[in-house]
């Protein structure tokens, strides 16, 4: 799955893949494997996009990391006394 949004994110803000490559200490080719689907970010290197772009890894990787959040369990959970 392609990861549009990550791309979109690294070209608004004017980068190429290998100058965000050098921002965030990872190679290229990982910055190009990363937009296309073809690898996940560690979850360092996912940290370092959230910084980078100053949005929650669940906004930049969608397909990764939004069903992480049960919001159901959440919602319904008892509190805490």
């Amino acid at each position: 799955m392609e990861r549009k949004f990550a791309r979109k994110l690294r070209e608004k803000s004017g980068l190429t893949q290998n100058q965000l490559a050098e921002k965030l200490g990872i190679s290229a080719v990982y910055v190009r494997k990363i937009e296309h689907g073809d690898r996940r970010p560690s979850n360092n290197v996912a940290e370092k996009y959230v910084q980078q772009f100053g949005l929650p890894a669940n906004k930049i990787f969608p397909d990764i990391y939004a069903g992480l959040i049960d919001t159901k369990s959440i919602n319904s959970a008892e509190p805490v006394h």
